[in-house]
């Protein structure tokens, strides 16, 4: 069987094609990489934005401290509009029961810490989740490691498990999701 120079421009038309195809192909899913590490960027630069994320993660870092009310949470029966935070108050603040451990309910620093961490706990949820769908990857978020590192494994507490009932009580699985995401990742690495 001798090929005619026909078949070798259909030879040569179907290998053009098929590189063509592979490289787009290529292309294409270097462009959707690129756009996935923008979205994650974008997200990451709101948790260093937001007045309520960073003071979420302030409060995370630091033993104890005061700070401004967020604007979100302005409250008109706090005249000084500063809150207090610290480790201890954690303990009370993040129990897993609407009335507070005692059911006494919570005092108004308490409340601005759940509220606050609440946010925190929400944003880190949809990263989550964003991972879940693969819009993003983990590694794309590895800033974000820290965070959840704080949240249960915190030096400047001896009860590691201060957030978990609340995380699980109140529909924030996906932190401690995330949590074991980035440490599963940390180990194939």
């Amino acid at each position: 069987m001798q090929l005619s120079i026909d078949n070798y421009i259909q030879i040569g038309t179907v290998t053009i094609a098929s590189f063509g195809f592979a490289l787009g192909y290529i292309q294409y899913k270097k462009g959707q990489r690129w756009k996935q590490s923008e979205f994650a960027s974008r997200e990451i630069d709101r948790l260093l934005s937001n007045e309520v994320l960073v003071l979420a993660c302030q409060m995370l870092d630091w033993e104890h401290g005061k700070s401004k009310i967020p604007l979100k949470f302005k409250d008109t029966r706090n005249e000084d509009h500063d809150f207090k935070y610290s480790w201890s108050i954690y303990e009370r603040a993040m129990h897993d029961s609407i009335d507070g451990p005692d059911g006494r309910g919570y005092n108004e620093d308490e409340r601005y810490c759940r509220v606050i961490f609440d946010d925190l706990f929400t944003f880190i949820n949809l990263l989550n989740h964003y991972v879940s769908v693969k819009l993003i990857k983990v590694e794309d978020i590895k800033p974000v490691e820290y965070w959840t590192d704080q949240i249960f494994d915190s030096e400047l507490t001896d009860n590691k498990n201060i957030f978990t009932p609340y995380l699980k009580k109140f529909g924030y699985s996906g932190v401690i999701e995330l949590h074991k995401r980035f440490k599963c990742a940390n180990k194939a690495n």
